[in-house]
């Protein structure tokens, strides 16, 4: 409040000198300046109008000198008008922004559009949320015809209309070289996409799996990405699972490991993205692996889409809502 008495002050100072008339220009630009004082306090064109009244009135300005004094308020009120103006500039990009982010996301939407297949003794579910309206976290399914389904679960390091734009470069080239490609392979070719092509500030974290449902061999690999969640229906445990591998993006030479498990019967693969390992709860802390697997273990009976949808609920629950970030969930379940 001192701050802006003072500016109250400056004010009554600068009328009290142009009613004596000297270095009247000199006093325009004083009153030019005070008036973004007064804008950035927030204070009206009205209560400026009543301030200037006062001032003339306490210091028995007479009717020459109040009509003199019109100079300093219309040069004050003037500033208001170009903030104004400048405001709706302002207003009217944003709306543009708004406009294209929203058409951002419908393509996005529409371009990474992805069906699972028909597979007798295998389910997946999938829910995938974005904090805001662009999502930065991808997942993608391929059925190949040698009784094999492939599929990634990706996160884009960067957010917005940028991130949209680098999931389309990754799912066309998942749809152009994924067709059969064990997973170290099919990393290493979309790695070459993602360094040749998007931004270099840009990177991507993927989980690839592949699944031979003809014998139930599982193949994987990790550019970077978080750890999948294992459950052995036999043993009714959880393991985490991974393989090394940089993130997509760094180096065109970059290698992956490819690792390999057999399922058994009722066995789940859960891969995530960091918006649920790094979710912040509402007491401020981070989840927990232990919290996750009960979470887990509560729906481990349902159907993976039915166990990704009441997942998402409860994460939701949880979340410190300030604090929001993109959370996919990928559920794969073997039936038979």
């Amino acid at each position: 409040m001192e701050k802006l008495d003072n500016i109250i002050t400056h004010y009554e100072q600068i009328l009290k000198q142009y009613k004596k008339k000297s270095k009247e220009e000199h006093l325009v630009e004083q009153a030019q300046k005070l008036s973004q004082q007064l804008i950035e306090f927030e204070i009206s064109p009205e209560e400026v109008v009543s301030l200037h009244r006062n001032i003339t009135t306490t210091n028995n300005f007479n009717k020459d000198e109040i009509l003199q004094s019109l100079d300093i308020l219309m040069e004050i009120i003037s500033a208001y008008g170009f903030s104004y103006r400048e405001y709706l500039d302002l207003l009217k990009r944003a709306e543009q922004l708004d406009h294209d982010v929203d058409v951002a996301a419908s393509l996005q939407e529409t371009m990474l559009q992805t069906t699972f297949p028909a597979v007798e003794g295998l389910d997946m579910g999938v829910v995938s949320k974005a904090a805001k309206k662009v999502n930065g976290d991808y997942y993608n399914v391929l059925t190949h015809y040698d009784h094999k389904v492939s599929f990634a679960i990706a996160d884009v390091i960067g957010k917005g209309i940028p991130a949209a734009l680098a999931m389309s470069m990754i799912k066309f080239g998942m749809d152009s070289y994924g067709q059969s490609k064990m997973p170290d392979d099919a990393l290493k070719k979309l790695n070459r996409v993602v360094e040749r092509n998007i931004n270099q500030n840009m990177f991507v974290t993927m989980f690839y799996g592949l699944y031979d449902y003809q014998n139930h061999h599982f193949y994987y690999s990790s550019a970077g990405h978080e750890p999948a969640f294992y459950y052995s229906a036999k043993h009714q445990t959880f393991s985490r699972i991974s393989t090394k591998g940089i993130v997509m993006g760094v180096t065109l030479d970059a290698q992956f490991e490819q690792k390999e498990l057999h399922f058994e019967p009722g066995d789940i693969l859960i891969v995530v993205t960091d918006g649920v390992t790094e979710l912040r709860k509402n007491d401020g802390e981070f989840i927990s692996d232990d919290e996750l697997e009960l979470l887990f273990r509560e729906h481990i009976e349902s159907t993976p889409q039915v166990m990704v949808n009441n997942l998402f609920e409860s994460l939701n629950k949880l979340q410190y809502q300030n604090k929001k970030d993109d959370l996919t969930l990928f559920v794969l379940k073997r039936t038979d």
